[in-house]
């Protein structure tokens, strides 16, 4: 702990959060109101607090959770329902020191705040965070405000925002080589063609043959390089619908052996998008999968939705998105294309022309969602994030 750095607890900021915190009932529940456009003290305050983006944590004198905002639910990767009455330490622990040593001395009174810690979150998540714990007393009793602030969740919003810029940048370049490559290869071609015709020798067709091959391999990468080619058409879409279609494309091929796992989440609502331009991100990332579980002794892919709540995308707090994780036990990706790896012409494989995750960090761009990744060896998981926003035709 740095004495001389100010504490959490004492900030304007966390006064005004204890002083909210005093008009929730511990464990409350949204309730009604006859006047539409007003809320409650209680609801306001619980409406607040939900939006901050810091995980805080409301202890009963148990060390009992009693409440938490949305922050706080995606931090222990689990729904309030589910937090509430457990103790403290089945969801978060702290490497360094006693979690509740520090604790009991917050409910006599002592403010405390502790710099730089590796907090253990259950199940199995490690994270890097700033903590303090406050204590305020309600007419129930006393309680204990624990504030975290993840390093990891800001470093991971910084390079999301600059992965996206840069690969952004790299695409609109692509696009712009691809047109002044396109033209000269349609005049190639044509000319390959017409050569053709006019010999003889099945050997020296065999020379244009092999022109005409490259001719138009070239152009289909030129045109994977400047699709989309049309404004996206946003409709009511259904994410399952999107994956099952990648699914049974990729199952199409011969891919024996694979054993490819399903976790949906039924209750998903529908998204305005373009599904066709869906379809291609996931299928995308699907081959990639594919390709990268070739060598495994059990090939497996695992796909799961779920909804992940308050999540900052290019720097927009988005209060649900839809998160389909694609997780496989393949080979992982090689350390030195972590940061290059959704750029176009970025290779991961041989064979590959280093445009599918490019194609599909843009489409999912255009629906203002984002791509990320981790990977180890025999563990490898790419999550596309996606906003929910209303689905209406047209919007």
């Amino acid at each position: 702990m740095n004495p001389n750095f100010p504490l959490i607890g004492t900030s304007r900021r966390s006064d005004l959060v204890r002083e909210l915190l005093t008009q929730i009932p511990p464990t409350s529940r949204p309730f009604k109101t006859s006047r539409s456009n007003c809320l409650p003290p209680g609801m306001f305050a619980d409406t607040v607090i939900d939006q901050m983006r810091t995980p805080l944590i409301v202890l009963d004198q148990e060390l009992c959770v009693v409440y938490a905002n949305q922050a706080a639910e995606q931090l222990v990767s689990n729904t309030r329902q589910h937090i509430y009455g457990h103790s403290i330490f089945d969801w978060v622990q702290v490497e360094e020191t006693s979690l509740r040593s520090q604790l009991s001395e917050a409910l006599s009174g002592v403010p405390l705040f502790h710099r730089r810690a590796t907090l253990w979150i259950a199940p199995n998540k490690q994270v890097l965070s700033d903590y303090s714990i406050t204590s305020y007393e309600q007419s129930a009793g006393k309680y204990l405000l624990l504030e975290i602030l993840p390093f990891d969740r800001f470093a991971r919003i910084e390079r999301s925002d600059e992965r996206r810029s840069r690969t952004d940048q790299m695409h609109e370049l692509a696009r712009g080589v691809a047109h002044e490559i396109k033209n000269p290869l349609g005049g190639i071609l044509g000319s390959a063609q017409l050569l053709e015709r006019e010999l003889q020798s099945d050997e020296q067709r065999d020379y244009t043959g092999i022109i005409i091959d490259e001719v138009q391999r070239l152009r289909r990468m030129v045109d994977q390089m400047l699709m989309p080619g049309s404004l996206p058409s946003f409709e009511p879409t259904n994410v399952h619908e999107v994956v099952e279609h990648g699914l049974r494309i990729v199952g199409l091929s011969d891919y024996e052996g694979i054993d490819f796992q399903r976790e949906y989440d039924p209750s998903l609502p529908l998204i305005a998008a373009d599904g066709e331009m869906l379809i291609q991100a996931v299928l995308n990332v699907l081959r990639n999968a594919v390709e990268a579980v070739a060598r495994a002794p059990a090939p497996r892919i695992r796909v799961r939705s779920c909804i992940t709540p308050t999540l900052t995308i290019n720097g927009q707090m988005h209060r649900q998105v839809i998160s389909i994780h694609i997780q496989d036990n393949g080979c992982g990706v090689p350390a030195e294309l972590h940061d290059s790896l959704f750029l176009p012409l970025t290779k991961g494989k041989n064979g590959g022309t280093g445009l599918g995750l490019s194609i599909a960090h843009h489409a999912i761009s255009i629906h203002g969602g984002m791509i990320e990744f981790r990977s180890a060896h025999g563990d490898t998981c790419f999550t596309i994030h996606l906003p929910v926003t209303k689905a209406e035709n047209g919007t």
